[in-house]
């Protein structure tokens, strides 16, 4: 009997190989189907006041700031939310980083209004590092918020600084800073 050269003895050991392997892979595959998946893309992109805070930034300034206040008078800020995006959103504000020496901020009122709508009132002090929701915004939706600030009779001469945390949150979020913003309490007494 004739003996198999090598030639010949590597293609048999392939195609068993081949053979084994594929029959093999046969019996572990399977497959799966999902439905109903699908990709959402849009975004949220939030401006206060017309201004966005680029990436890294170093916030949007201030949007309000009261000099020579005084006290049993309210101060109203206005404050304009923007939704440059494309998908819907739910908006926010947080007070945030309040330096108070005078303890001025815990007899100085606040209302944060939405659309006209009340949405928290409290003591500058109890709301601060509170994340208090807004409501609703569609995409290119403009919305108003107001705070407004009122100091109580009686209250200790001083300034108080704070920075407002604008957020805008849904299946994306975006969040603006505003710093800068205080209240500076010259007199006690209603002029």
């Amino acid at each position: 009997m004739k003996s198999l050269t090598p030639v010949a003895v590597i293609i048999l050991i392939i195609a068993s190989l081949a053979f084994t392997t594929g029959g093999i892979l046969a019996y572990f595959s399977d497959s799966e189907t999902s439905r109903g998946s699908f990709l959402a893309t849009g975004s949220i992109d939030l401006k206060i006041n017309g201004l966005d805070d680029e990436p890294w930034g170093e916030g949007i300034g201030p949007v309000s700031q009261i000099d020579d206040a005084v006290a049993c008078v309210w101060y109203s800020s206005t404050i304009e939310l923007w939704n440059a995006g494309v998908v819907y959103g739910t908006a926010y504000i947080q007070i945030k980083n309040l330096v108070d020496p005078a303890g001025l901020a815990g007899v100085t009122n606040i209302e944060i209004k939405y659309e006209d709508s009340i949405v928290a009132t409290g003591t500058m002090a109890e709301l601060a590092g509170t994340e208090i929701r807004l409501g609703g915004m569609s995409a290119n939706a403009v919305k108003q918020a107001e705070v407004l600030l009122h100091v109580a009779e009686q209250a200790p001469e001083g300034r108080f600084d704070y920075d407002l945390q604008f957020a805008l949150t849904g299946s994306w979020s975006d969040s603006e800073l505003s710093q800068g913003n205080y209240l500076q309490l010259t007199t006690s007494t209603t002029t």
